[in-house]
Parts: structure tokens; sequence; C-alpha cells
């Protein structure tokens, strides 16, 4: 009766899950691995977010492309930096010893 009509439901969802999102016989890079639980959690924390669409996008974007998007999430000036100084850069590495003297 209700069991076998519940075992029935079970292998359809099972097949239907497995026909939509096939198993990779591959294992997952190291890179994978360590982005599993962030894209986890920003599609967990998005849930909360309401009327942020564009936000959200942008960052599921960003979270899925590896860090790879065109543009900075968040632009990062080094301390002490004039504003000017901020704005000519978005990356630290390329900011880095502005203003400074180099000591060989």
């Amino acid at each position: 009766g209700l069991d076998a009509f519940a075992d029935s439901v079970f292998e359809f969802l099972k097949q239907a899950l497995a026909a939509q999102y096939p198993l990779s016989d591959e294992p997952l890079t190291r890179r994978e691995e360590l982005a599993l639980p962030h894209e986890t959690l920003v599609e967990h924390c998005m849930l909360r977010c309401v009327g942020f669409d564009d936000e959200v996008d942008f960052l599921m974007d960003y979270v899925k492309s590896a860090g790879q998007a065109a543009e900075p999430a968040a632009t990062v000036a080094v301390a002490g930096a004039t504003p000017a100084e901020a704005e000519s850069s978005s990356d630290p590495a390329e900011s880095e010893g502005k203003g400074e003297e180099k000591k060989e």
C-alpha cells in the first residue's frame, strides 16, 4: 500500500535528481573543495536578502566565478593613502610602496 507508493515516489525523485544533476566520476579540485562551503553559505544567506536581487546576483556570480569578476566587489586602499591614490588603484599590490622610498 502506502510503503510501495512511498518507495516509487522516492525512486522517481532520485532518478529525476540524477538526471538534473549528474554525478561526476572526477574528483573535485582543491579549489572546488574550498569553494563549496563558501558557495553554500552565500546561497543560504541570500535567502534572507529581500529587495537586494541585483546585489545578490552580483555576489553569486563573483563567488561562482572563483573571484574572477571584472570589477572588484570592494575597493581596498592602503592605509595612509590619499583619496586620489586610493581611487587610482583598487589593487593593494599596485599601491604598495607608493609614497615610500625603497631601501636597498
